[in-house]
């Protein structure tokens, strides 16, 4: 076996020990330049958000607090200026991965944000998570803005948007007043996962509740694949059409469609799906446009506010 050598570096030697005094001189010296380093650090005032739904989204920008945002998810679609910032994936297929590297320090999401892991992981890594609860009717929204103003610290601005929303909603329910019963086939055009119909428990069924409309599709549970023959046995009068992504409804796919009453009258309306089913700040004159559409009292007013 061969002995092992040391040099005379690496031979080991005893600790040099510090007279007392100098011992104290170091700690004194330690803690008199901790608030130098302290100053030194660069400050953080601006809070770093990411908001998981459209229409907080949107909030945030019509109170011109836009600057506290570092991400969005994929249904952050409006304004178009959201569509640059970073994206976290579609709100209900979240990854704590995708989200910390962002390093928000706040996240702020609807009911409809998940999965349920995601977001307990998100919390014990120290991001605040904030969830706002489902609406129920349309007033819910205005208080839905002052949450959010509250979150991002823009609370002066808020006492305007919620003043027009107010004005906007008083408008729609006036116009409830005149309101001819219609039956609607409300239709969402979701891209690879093609055309549905809504039925119960969406927020479709809930909008046209709101409105006092009669949706075909009732007994239908979600959102179900249209069936081309089931769409003339519907007999809707109406036909609203939401899509996923501009363009993706063909008309040319459904001439089924095109044999109903609701088309031969001109009753059919496509719109962007967050537009329609959001429940941001366009929500009223989202309304407004489905009352044109089944001929509900006077034309509307809302659209001077566009």
């Amino acid at each position: 076996m061969t002995a092992l050598t040391h040099t005379p570096d690496d031979r080991h030697q005893e600790p040099v020990q510090r007279p007392p005094w100098r011992r104290r001189l170091v700690a004194l010296l330690g803690w008199a330049l901790l608030p130098c380093l302290v100053q030194a650090a660069p400050a953080t005032t601006t809070e770093r958000v990411v908001t998981v739904d459209g229409a907080v989204t949107e909030i945030i920008y019509a109170l011109g607090a836009q600057s506290v945002l570092v991400g969005v998810d994929t249904t952050s679609t409006y304004p178009a200026e959201a569509q640059s910032l970073p994206s976290v994936g579609y709100r209900r297929t979240l990854t704590a991965e995708g989200v910390l590297s962002l390093r928000p320090q706040r996240l702020i999401a609807t009911a409809e944000a998940g999965p349920p892991r995601t977001l307990v992981y998100l919390r014990q890594a120290g991001v605040d998570v904030q969830i706002l609860p489902a609406m129920s009717r349309p007033e819910d929204l205005i208080q839905r803005v002052h949450q959010v103003a509250q979150l991002v610290q823009a609370e002066a601005p808020a006492t305007q948007l919620e003043h027009k929303l107010k004005h906007d909603l008083a408008q729609v329910e006036a116009r409830l007043q005149d309101l001819a019963p219609r039956r609607v086939l409300f239709l969402l055009a979701a891209g690879a996962r093609g055309v549905m119909v809504a039925g119960k428990g969406t927020q479709a069924q809930q909008l046209l509740d709101w409105l006092g409309l009669e949706n075909v599709a009732a007994s239908t549970p979600g959102y179900k694949p249209l069936n081309r023959e089931a769409a003339l046995m519907l007999k809707p009068e109406a036909i609203i059409i939401a899509e996923t992504e501009p363009g993706v409804f063909k008309d040319v796919d459904w001439p089924g469609l095109t044999d109903t009453s609701a088309s031969s009258q001109g009753r059919v309306l496509k719109a962007d799906s967050m537009y329609l089913l959001g429940y941001g700040p366009r929500l009223p004159q989202a309304m407004n446009d489905i009352l044109d559409l089944v001929g509900a009292g006077p034309a509307h007013q809302a659209k001077a506010h566009d």
